[in-house]
């Protein structure tokens, strides 16, 4: 799995981070470099999913891709395969007006840590998931109905507005199919 994110302020309009962020996606699974990327790891498909918190630097969309392979990645190939995404990531970002560093960039995930990053959601309380990654629209929306604080409520209509129509988990074409799903 990949983790995907970028540089953000709490200024960022959600709906201006979200164009900018499909921009970027777009040209980053796009050209010789990706197609080389694909043909390393003799990629079958994958699914990509959106993720929107909100924190102390304003709304932090990030893309998780969880890569589908025919070819072993070998613990020492997994560094140079992250600094080839970075690579490709922090470009097609530049191109869409977007900043992002090495350390919060790119995350490769190899299955071991990706069932880690899973199974800590499992085990988080409240308390330490929204201190560690920031609220989701959920929370927000948990917090108005229960406590009936709107303090975050202008935020939920924001992500509202800005997520309508637009799809939060995406197979790739053919990927179900080849799974008999």
């Amino acid at each position: 799995m990949i983790t995907l994110s970028f540089i953000h302020s709490a200024n960022d309009k959600l709906n201006d981070l979200l164009d900018a962020l499909k921009g970027a996606l777009m040209r980053f699974r796009s050209g010789r470099s990706y197609n080389r990327f694909k043909l390393t790891l003799s990629l079958i498909g994958s699914i990509r999913a959106l993720e929107v918190t909100y924190g102390g630097n304003g709304w932090h969309p990030q893309i998780h891709l969880l890569l589908f392979h025919q070819n072993e990645i070998e613990s020492w190939e997994s560094f140079i395969l992250e600094d080839e995404i970075y690579a490709m990531w922090s470009t097609a970002c530049r191109a869409y007006g977007l900043l992002c560093n090495r350390k919060h960039g790119v995350r490769f995930h190899n299955s071991r840590s990706m069932s880690a990053y899973i199974d800590k959601y499992g085990i988080l309380t409240e308390k330490q998931r929204i201190t560690e990654s920031g609220i989701t629209a959920f929370d927000m929306l948990k917090e108005i109905v229960e406590t009936g604080d709107l303090t975050n409520a202008e935020k939920y209509r924001e992500y509202v507005s800005a997520t309508n129509g637009k799809k939060q988990l995406v197979w790739s074409r053919g990927l179900k199919e080849f799974f008999g799903l």
